[in-house]
């Protein structure tokens, strides 16, 4: 309503705008302290229906079985439809288990929720599945008509792999599994550590990233060499040194950035960061290695990525947009 108001008013004169502003407060305080004098055309009877919306008793037995540990309903998709038609139904039936879940019903946004989707995603791959359960995750509860028979044949290979996955019970259309790994999981940030290199090593396989002053998007990837699983300890974003090396493998300079490392990663495993960083003035123009590290732990390299840093943008006076020269622009790569 005070958007249209705005439209309304915001091209009369001044003088017209206090008095189209005024009229209209007064006919909002007349509607709300003076209900009885509205005409009755105004006013229009509603019937309000309500429904059952508790599961069955097969469903809520099903539910109030489920063991400790967080769960995983399937499919899970932050999208309209996920949200406004499966994340009601499993926040009901956590209302029944009272484990950790997770679907959340119109909660706001946050980036942990959609690599939880993507992990959710890319089962039945055994990596993913184990880096669910280094997250917590222990009871997978599979919704059959929800998925649609061609989601549950793709997800068959996960589901009759006994050292990850076993039945526990059945209830309506809903099959519970017990979510296993055979692998520990450790918080220890040096298995993502990068083994040592020269001054161009690479960890992400890609050629050199072409980047601009004052600011880029690093494309790193960060790789699980260790045993074990590893698992983010507190899953907020971390305070991260980034050292410049040039191609004698000298640090040139420092700078300081702020990302979301991965939350999970099952030995063996890799997974890409976009990480928006801020390129030193103190440099030149070139290639350069660009090494991340735990702010708290310089010492300890998680991932390197070659850049090309070129000329810095030149903003159009008239347009007001930035423009860069052509080797400047975009991520080389295959």
């Amino acid at each position: 309503a005070a958007y249209g108001v705005l439209l309304a008013v915001e091209r009369l004169p001044r003088r017209a705008r206090w008095l189209a502003t005024a009229a209209v407060a007064a006919c909002a305080l007349w509607e709300t302290f003076a209900p009885a004098s509205l005409p009755p055309a105004g006013r229009r009877p509603a019937t309000l229906a309500a429904y059952r919306v508790q599961p069955s008793a097969r469903a809520e037995a099903l539910a109030r079985r489920v063991p400790d540990g967080a769960v995983l309903d399937l499919p899970l998709s932050f999208d309209a439809t996920g949200k406004l038609v499966d994340m009601p139904h499993y926040v009901l039936l956590a209302a029944y288990h009272r484990q950790p879940a997770a679907a959340c019903y119109n909660s706001f946004r946050t980036p942990l929720q959609f690599e939880l989707a993507e992990l959710a995603q890319r089962l039945p791959d055994p990596a993913a599945a184990e880096a669910l359960h280094a997250l917590g995750f222990r009871n997978l509860v599979l919704h059959r008509r929800r998925l649609g028979e061609a989601a549950l044949q793709r997800l068959a290979p996960l589901l009759h792999d006994p050292s990850h996955a076993v039945e526990v019970a059945q209830a309506d259309d809903m099959v519970l599994y017990e979510l296993r790994s055979p692998h520990e999981t450790s918080h220890a940030p040096e298995l993502l550590a990068a083994p040592p290199g020269g001054a161009l090593a690479e960890t992400s396989g890609a050629l050199p990233l072409a980047i601009t002053r004052p600011s880029a998007t690093l494309d790193v990837v960060f790789v699980n060499r260790g045993a074990t699983s590893f698992r983010h300890p507190t899953l907020e974003p971390s305070q991260l040194e980034l050292r410049w090396r040039d191609a004698r493998g000298d640090v040139v300079a420092t700078s300081q950035a702020r990302a979301l490392l991965p939350m999970a990663l099952a030995p063996g495993a890799t997974t890409r960061r976009e990480i928006p960083i801020d390129v030193p003035e103190a440099i030149a123009s070139g290639p350069y290695t660009v090494e991340l590290a735990p702010a708290e732990r310089p010492e300890l390299t998680l991932a390197r990525r070659s850049v090309v840093v070129g000329q810095a943008r030149a903003v159009d006076a008239a347009s007001g947009s930035s423009t860069a020269s052509s080797s400047s622009l975009g991520l080389v790569s295959p």
